[in-house]
């Protein structure tokens, strides 16, 4: 099995290969995303099409992937996101056999649900950029499907957290290095309910829909998600019994408008389809 991967150099990315490394025998095609969206690997065409040769199916991981660098700067990420993807799947499009395609989404493109936990046939509507760029991708990845007849998947991911390559400003990293530290926390909403999933869970998923599109399967959409809520007041509950935090100093503010108050994402047709829990 040769599998390409966009954005291999982001934290997914690499902790994917690494994982698929150790679990299967599959060729990989790294695709890392670089400094700007003109540059990225998957904007140059030409030599997109030389890389994707022979490939049985793509992960696309390259893009924007939080809520904060979204907002910074919206065009850039729109356009990495959204026409990144687009333009990824013309290539694709070109060849003989279109490989079959992953893409991780997002809990981003749920409207915020009263009820929980959130199924993935619920009512859309981003709250931010993000969540609304992962939404026109996800339309994107299902219209090449039924253009081509190549298999796709799209898994929608809750918070994800775990590892070593995750960015700093991050909310458990950010968490655990104030704490760690001793600096004041900044915590928006200490009742704002998460879902996390581990990283190595999220791997294990897109493994696992990887070698169900290898059989020439399509998939329905799959939240990926850890299936529980825990309250931000919780995780800072837990990391003042750590033995290594220092004192450090709670600042509450309001919650984030950018984000739903409480999300918990029901993962039981995961476990159903490619026989995943977390």
């Amino acid at each position: 099995m040769k599998i390409a991967i966009t954005g291999s150099n982001g934290m997914i990315g690499r902790e994917l290969i690494k994982y698929i490394k150790s679990t299967v025998p599959a060729q990989i095609v790294s695709i890392p995303r670089e400094g700007s969206a003109c540059s990225s690997g998957i904007f140059d065409a030409i030599k997109l099409k030389q890389v994707l040769k022979d490939c049985d199916g793509v992960i696309h991981l390259a893009g924007v992937s939080s809520v904060g660098q979204a907002k910074n700067n919206p065009s850039y990420s729109w356009h990495l996101n959204v026409e990144g993807t687009r333009r990824l799947l013309e290539t694709l499009q070109e060849f003989t056999c279109p490989p079959w395609i992953i893409f991780p989404s997002s809990r981003e493109v749920y409207n915020p649900q009263n009820k929980l936990p959130v199924k993935e046939c619920d009512l859309k509507g981003p709250q931010n950029l993000y969540g609304a760029s992962k939404l026109m991708c996800e339309g994107l990845i299902k219209g090449y499907g039924e253009m081509t007849g190549a298999p796709v998947a799209i898994l929608r991911l809750s918070s994800v957290y775990g590892s070593l390559w995750d960015k700093k400003q991050r909310l458990i990293p950010a968490f655990c290095n104030a704490a760690l530290e001793g600096r004041d926390l900044f915590c928006n909403g200490d009742n704002t309910v998460l879902d996390l999933v581990n990283i190595n869970d999220v791997c294990r998923a897109i493994l696992g829909a990887t070698q169900y599109l290898n059989q020439g399967k399509q998939l329905p959409i799959l939240n990926i998600t850890g299936g529980r809520g825990i309250k931000l007041k919780d995780i800072i509950f837990f990391l003042r019994k750590f033995p290594l935090t220092q004192n450090f100093k709670t600042i509450l503010r309001s919650p984030d408008t950018r984000y739903s108050s409480a999300f918990i994402g029901d993962n039981a047709l995961a476990n159903v389809m490619i026989g995943w829990c977390p």
